[in-house]
């Protein structure tokens, strides 16, 4: 051993924990693999106190040799902390440590056994990987379940060429007879196989699948199957060997991890068929399985009988026919057909549930046809929502639910544009309650304007107590309608005037009313109310009469015609008292600056006239040392003279 590195190990043995960490680091990244450094350590081991030894364990695992890997068996065997860093440190030590590991795995209890795996399998040899397999040819079910978790936890941190090796010994050990009379290793092994997902293992897998040893054996391998990485095509190249297993009896052990093998591929026409018949199975998965792969097929006749399972009595048939058509975009338009044709409220809501998530592949033209299937509805048309029993009418109400959602989802206007024109049909024919009821459960949609709220706001005042009271009008929500929609600034007064007073379904009574509020209102809203009154003021009546009398009131009467309310003027009056009241408040405002800057402006003086004496102090004080300067001269000087005189 050179001298440097005897200096080195006995630096680590050293009492000084400093020194001998430090040592024990820099031996660490050596890395060397003289049998003497490993063997100073190794008996210098027991020793070492908490962080010394674990500095001690690392420079050991990363020597690698046998005799450094021999001195942490003790430490792993002890189990604890430090027996998991003893573990950590051995994994690094590659080949090295191989052996010592080998022989400990045997008598290892389950928790220790299945980090001796994962430090094995880490070491990437394939000594270390047939060691673990030959484990497993004698392991029972416990045991192959530690060795298992061990390399799962190992197969993330691999590479590829391990990884490789890896497999070929499992492929290899699949094909062995030791392991088929062996059922704990040959589950293990399966599952293996199918943790690595290479295509590769398919063969060997689909082998065990269809000629198993034991049911748990063709369940790991179907299972290990559903895990490979398999182009579609290959996969659905399975389904002509494994579909047979969809339709056994034996749930656990054939049904299910057989459709989990094929849950991926896309199954041709050929399985349409038996694909049919498995739709009513009791079991909710292979029901399920069924749904899907139909639904992804397409084909008209295949997507009715998905359609009529949403119409099925049972809740889980119509719940996974919904999953399986809600994964086939392709159904949007058999899904909006249907719901055309159904009365099943049920039906409509979950076709609806579906189509609000694939509203844009509905075809166009079926726009207008659910727009006014749910009008019909709104409005009573519809002869479920007109029939006499409750539950027809519940019906409908989920029905007209479903196509609301559907409309709003597609982002389209055509339910607002029909929605308007059915309203004013309605109001027209003397309904004006649908008609408001109609339009109050659209507000907001795609399309609402201007328009639809004063239609709404017409139809409410056919039921509104129409009260002049200024309380009362500012409850109306009629009238907030209306102003807002003339605060938009898309309508003009007197064109809306002209469309009010010449509504046929309103009364004289409400004309009057409208303009007697807006009368009284600036801007746009006294326009409309003066357009009012005035086509108003030209009939007989009470109502003309009263118009008159309004127009005269507020100075909108004849050509001398005032431009101002009687509001507006009383408003002006109060904010001439605002205007007062803010003129004082601006000079008291004003005063105070010029108080604030008054005061600045003293304090700034009394700063300059404070600086102005302390400066003059300073001169004085300047000028009395010049003089004690002069005086201790001129002493000097005298001094110095009579010295002078004296020799």
């Amino acid at each position: 051993m050179e001298q440097t590195l005897e200096r080195l190990v006995a630096y680590a043995r050293s009492k000084d924990t400093r020194l001998a960490c430090a040592a024990a680091v820099v031996l660490a990244e050596l890395a060397p693999r003289e049998p003497g450094v490993a063997r100073g350590l190794a008996e210098h081991l027991p020793r070492t106190d908490g962080v010394l030894r674990s500095f001690t364990i690392e420079a050991l695992g990363r020597i690698g040799s046998p005799e450094a890997a021999a001195a942490l068996v003790p430490f792993i065997e002890a189990g604890g902390p430090v027996g998991d860093e003893a573990l950590r440190a051995v994994a690094h030590a590659g080949a090295g440590a191989l052996k010592p590991l080998v022989r400990l795995l045997g008598k290892a209890p389950a928790e220790l056994r299945a980090k001796l795996s994962e430090a094995i399998a880490r070491t990437g040899e394939s000594q270390g990987y047939a060691a673990l397999l030959d484990a497993l040819r004698e392991a029972d079910f416990d045991q192959a379940r530690a060795i298992r978790e061990g390399m799962h936890h190992a197969l993330g941190g691999l590479g590829e060429k391990p990884r490789a090796v890896l497999l070929k010994l499992l492929l290899k050990a699949l094909e062995s007879k030791n392991f088929a009379s062996r059922e704990p290793g040959l589950v293990t092994v399966l599952e293996l196989s199918g943790e690595l997902r290479e295509a590769e293992a398919a063969s060997s897998l689909l082998a065990h699948a269809l000629r198993p040893a034991t049911p748990r054996a063709r369940r790991a391998a179907l299972l290990a199957l559903a895990r490979l990485e398999l182009k579609p095509e290959k996969r659905a190249a399975l389904a002509a060997k494994l579909f047979g297993l969809v339709e056994e009896s034996d749930f656990d052990y054939a049904v299910e991890p057989a459709i989990a093998a094929l849950r991926e591929a896309k199954l041709g026409s050929g399985f349409r068929g038996r694909l049919q018949k498995l739709v009513g199975s009791p079991r909710p998965e292979v029901r399920e399985f069924a749904m899907q792969q139909l639904a992804a097929a397409g084909g008209s006749s295949t997507l009715n009988e998905l359609l009529d399972c949403l119409e099925s009595a049972d809740p889980s048939v119509r719940e996974d026919a919904a999953e399986a058509l809600a994964k086939a975009p392709h159904a949007a338009k058999a899904l909006a057909e249907r719901m055309l044709k159904s009365s099943s409220g049920e039906a409509c809501r979950l076709a609806a549930r579906i189509l609000a998530g694939m509203a844009a592949q509905l075809p166009k033209p079926l726009l207008p046809e659910l727009a006014k299937a749910y009008v019909a509805i709104a409005t009573g048309k519809d002869k479920q929502a007109a029939a006499k029993e409750e539950a027809q009418r519940r019906e409908a109400e989920t029905r007209r639910a479903a196509f609301f959602l559907v409309c709003r989802a597609t982002g389209s206007e055509i339910l607002a544009e029909l929605a308007l024109k059915e309203a004013r049909k309605v109001r027209a024919g003397g309904e004006p309650q649908r008609a408001a009821n109609l339009l109050r459960a659209l507000q907001g949609i795609p399309g609402w304007s201007d328009e639809h709220r004063v239609e709404l706001a017409l139809a409410g005042l056919a039921t509104a107590p129409l009260d002049l009271s200024r309380a009362a009008r500012g409850n109306e929500t009629s009238l907030r309608l209306l102003e807002n929609a003339l605060g938009n600034g898309t309508l003009k007064p007197r064109a809306l005037a002209k469309s009010i007073a010449g509504d046929p379904a309103l009364s004289r009574k409400a004309v009057y009313y409208l303009g007697h509020h807006f009368a009284e209102g600036i801007g746009e809203q006294r326009e409309l109310g003066r357009e009012l009154l005035e086509q108003l003021s030209a009939t007989r009546g009470d109502e003309g009469r009263q118009a008159k009398e309004k127009l005269a009131l507020e100075g909108l009467a004849g050509k001398g015609a005032k431009k101002q309310s009687v509001l507006e003027e009383r408003a002006k009056v109060l904010m001439a008292a605002a205007d007062l009241a803010a003129d004082a408040a601006k000079d008291e405002a004003l005063r105070e600056r010029k108080q604030q800057r008054q005061a600045w402006k003293d304090a700034q003086a009394r700063v300059a006239e404070e600086k102005k004496r302390q400066q003059a102090l300073q001169r004085a004080a300047r000028k009395a040392d010049q003089a004690k300067d002069e005086e201790r001269a001129k002493a000097k000087a005298k001094r110095k003279a009579g010295a002078k005189k004296k020799k």
